[in-house]
C-alpha cells in the first residue's frame, strides 16, 4: 500500500494499533514519497510488543532492482512477545517481484534462508504477496527447504480456497483447482500449527479493499 492507504487504515483500526516498515525507496521517517510501496506490518498494541525489526532487500543494492525484477522487492522480519503468554515469535513479510521470474527464485532462497539464520528453533510465521503459485520454482524453494510449510495445507477445510487470492479490486472469479493462489502464510510446523484458514471474499461498499484478498489463519504456537 501506499503511504495515503497506510493512514486511511490507521484511521480506522485506532489507537489500538500500531505499524512498522518503510518503503521501496528505503524511507523510514515522514514526509514520504507518495508514490513508493511499502511492506508494512501492522499489530495490536495491547497483545504484542515488538522486541526488534529490521528489513532484508531482495535486491543487489538497496532500492535497486536485480535478477529481471520490475521493482525493489524486500521483505520485513520483525520478533515480537505475546503480552498475554510472554511467549516470543518472528514474523517474515514479503513481497516477491510480479514478474522476474529469477527475481521470485532468488527471493525465495534469500528468504529461507534468512528465517533459518534469524528465527533459528524459534516458531515464525510467514505472510505476503509472493507473486507465485503453488506450481513455480520459487514456491518449492520455501516449501522443500524443511522447515517451512503452506498454512492451507495443513488444514482439511479450507475456506474459500477455490477463489483466486487475486481480486483486482473490483471482481473475483472460482477456480478448479487449488494451486492457483500467489499469496501465501507459511509457518514452522515443527513448533507450531494451523488451526484454520480462511480466504476473506467480503466486500465494502461493493469493492474489495485491495487487488488482494486478506487470508485470515489461526496460527497456535506449541507449549
Amino acid at each position: 500500500p501506499y503511504i495515503t492507504q497506510i493512514n486511511d487504515m490507521m484511521k480506522f483500526l485506532g489507537d489500538e494499533y500500531a505499524w512498522f516498515g518503510i518503503n521501496n525507496r528505503n524511507e523510514t521517517r515522514e514526509p514520504y514519497y507518495p508514490s513508493a510501496p511499502f511492506n508494512p506490518v501492522f499489530y495490536r498494541k495491547d497483545r504484542l510488543e515488538l522486541l526488534d525489526w529490521d528489513i532484508v532487500w531482495y535486491t543487489p543494492q538497496a532500492t535497486e532492482r536485480g535478477y529481471g525484477a520490475d521493482y525493489s522487492r524486500f521483505m520485513h522480519w520483525a520478533r515480537f512477545k505475546d503480552l498475554k503468554t510472554g511467549q516470543e515469535f518472528y514474523l517474515f513479510n514479503s513481497h516477491f517481484d510480479h514478474k522476474g521470474e529469477e527475481a521470485k527464485q532468488v527471493a525465495a532462497g534469500i528468504l529461507a534462508e534468512t528465517v533459518k539464520r534469524i528465527a533459528g528453533d524459534m516458531p515464525a510465521i510467514l505472510t505476503g504477496d509472493y507473486n507465485t503459485t503453488e506450481k513455480s520454482k520459487a514456491y518449492a524453494t520455501i516449501t522443500t527447504c524443511g522447515f517451512l510449510d503452506n498454512s492451507k495445507l495443513a488444514v482439511k477445510n479450507p475456506v474459500n480456497y477455490l477463489y483466486y487470492s487475486q481480486a483486482r479490486y473490483k471482481s473475483i472469479n472460482t477456480v478448479s483447482q487449488k494451486d492457483v493462489h500467489i499469496d501465501h502464510i507459511f509457518y514452522t510446523p515443527a513448533n507450531s500449527k494451523i488451526e484454520s484458514w480462511e480466504l476473506v471474499i467480503k466486500t465494502y461498499g461493493g469493492y474489495y479493499g485491495s487487488d488482494h484478498l486478506p487470508i485470515v489463519v489461526d496460527w497456535r504456537i506449541s507449549e
